[in-house]
């Protein structure tokens, strides 16, 4: 069967590299090129909380609530506990 917890391997080398992008990307504010490239990351590894996180902050934050949904409850499933600090976190730092 499957592992039940996660391999200590980096995912790969490529989706390290799309990931650094996106965020460097997301965090400068281009969210037309972050936004693809965490979409591709999740191809590889759909179950990523870090890019089906901020892939939905992302979403939102481009003016798309809708299809911020499902990443952002894939985050959730993949960490529960983590989901709401950085929801609270990312929330804050918008509002102030």
């Amino acid at each position: 069967g499957a592992p039940t917890t996660a391999s200590k391997d980096p995912p790969g080398m490529q989706n390290v590299g799309l990931l650094k992008r996106a965020q460097e990307a997301h965090a400068a504010g281009r969210l037309a090129v972050a936004i693809p490239l965490y979409e591709q990351v999740l191809r590889a590894e759909p179950r990523s909380f870090v890019a089906n996180y901020y892939l939905g902050i992302a979403l939102y934050q481009a003016g798309q609530p809708a299809r911020s949904i499902a990443p952002l409850r894939a985050a959730a499933e993949a960490r529960p506990t983590a989901i709401h600090f950085e929801t609270m976190r990312a929330l804050t730092a918008r509002i102030s």
